[in-house]
């Protein structure tokens, strides 16, 4: 069951609204938030077992379900969190999501005369978009601004078909849907010049996103290919959630150290910051007396950062030999980067590497280095990065520090994936090849 905003005269059509609410109903055999009975426990969730979920085939099946749907939502509508019910026979259940955790409530039932599920439902038609979770920072670009954004995607769509041999005057795959799909971001940067801190608005105009992380797996990153409203150039704006830890560097400061001992094969940075007041709080329900013990989300906020060269995907390579050389150069970029600054970069993936027009490598997405340590090691700061790419050790759990073979393992990884997935071609003479080997 899907819940949306009350149509009125001139808006959009009910199927192009974003969906407020999700429901879901499902048998109250399969609670995936009930414990398999014991007269040990001493409530439905049980703090002192450390067990909240009843793990079957089928309840996994379901929670499966419910993480796909309601990220997949969030990802969409760019949610900074959202909510849902989940209905069992006579029983509900209302569950709070954001990009750290879960936090449900007890099961109560809603046709027993209890006032609960009433109460919510009449408590959230009342809130702001804010209050339940749209991106306030988001908004809608003049129909100028759209014109102009799609001009110079084409413009950048005839230069990617020059730099593949393919002739710019043939109709090209465009780079962006509809104008509904159109939306201005706002990133507030606050820039230091050493006496005050200035805070600076810049705006960019994008469609759909170029690239957006797995529901089920990812920190709800989304790149995107944006104009920026004060040049009118073209910039790579990539939207994610990121651990508020110390242990995390400010990317400005990053780029400062890389770019200042001439670390090669970097794109410009345009700016970054945090988007203002946009904070997980699952973690805030640590320590509650019905939280179990161990189940503690870190915090996370709401973060982006814009390059000043866009670049194409690994997937776009033209041949086999330029992905090769690409990474090859990423690599380096990150050897010399860690030779020279002690930083580790943490997240080698294909997201993170991108191709130049002229078939070279830009080496993105530093928000996640470390500083390495005299033992040659970060902090233990556990897997983080594209678990696809992630090396052996770290992904099995034998050390939570990422060193320097960690990330040189995950180049070998994304070599591997995209000239398998991209490149890959049957032999013409499959028994000749056999009898090579």
């Amino acid at each position: 069951i899907s819940v949306y905003n009350r149509s009125k005269e001139g808006e959009m059509e009910v199927s192009k609204q974003p969906v407020e609410l999700l429901m879901m109903c499902v048998p109250l055999k399969h609670d995936p938030f009930t414990p398999f009975p014991n007269a040990q426990y001493r409530a439905e969730v049980s703090p002192y077992e450390e067990l909240f979920e009843h793990r079957t085939e089928e309840t996994t099946r379901i929670i499966s379900h419910l993480i796909v749907d309601i990220y997949r939502q969030c990802l969409s509508q760019r949610r900074r969190f959202m909510f849902s019910v989940l209905f069992l026979e006579d029983y509900a259940r209302l569950i709070r999501w954001d990009w750290a955790g879960v936090v449900f409530s007890a099961r109560f039932n809603w046709k027993a005369g209890d006032p609960f599920l009433a109460e919510f439902l009449w408590q959230y038609n009342q809130m702001s978009a804010d209050d339940r979770g749209h991106d306030e920072t988001l908004s809608k670009p003049t129909a100028n601004e759209i014109s102009l954004t799609k001009e110079k995607l084409d413009e950048h769509a005839r230069g990617l078909a020059r730099a593949k041999g393919e002739d710019p005057r043939a109709p090209l795959p465009r780079r962006y849907s509809t104008d509904d799909t159109f939306v201005k971001f706002l990133v507030d940067e606050e820039n230091d010049d050493g006496r005050e801190v200035v805070a600076v608005e810049h705006f960019f105009v994008a469609s759909l996103p170029q690239t957006l992380d797995p529901p089920e797996t990812g920190n709800g990153m989304a790149t995107y290919e944006a104009l920026d409203l004060q040049t009118g150039k073209l910039v790579y704006l990539k939207d994610t959630w990121r651990p508020r830890d110390p242990l995390f560097q400010d990317e400005r400061r990053t780029y400062r150290a890389l770019v200042g001992n001439y670390v090669p094969r970097l794109p410009p940075l345009v700016c970054a910051g945090v988007v203002g007041g946009q904070i997980t709080c699952t973690d805030q329900a640590a320590g509650q007396p019905w939280c179990c013990s161990g189940a503690f989300p870190g915090s996370y906020e709401h973060y982006r950062i814009v390059y000043g060269a866009l670049g194409r995907p690994l997937s776009e390579a033209n041949s086999t030999k330029e992905l090769c050389q690409v990474i090859y150069e990423a690599a380096e970029s990150h050897y010399l980067a860690t030779y020279r600054t002690a930083l580790i970069h943490c997240d080698i993936s294909g997201d993170n590497i991108r191709i130049t027009n002229d078939g070279h490598a830009l080496l993105l997405g530093w928000e996640s280095s470390q500083m390495m340590k005299k033992d040659a090691k970060t902090d233990e700061i556990g897997a983080i990065g594209k678990w696809e790419f992630l090396s052996a050790t770290i992904q099995s759990g034998d050390k939570n520090c990422h060193a320097f073979v960690d990330d040189a393992e995950s180049f070998l990884y994304v070599l591997l994936y995209y000239s398998i997935r991209y490149h890959a071609r049957t032999p013409p003479d499959v028994p000749a090849l056999r009898a090579t080997f």
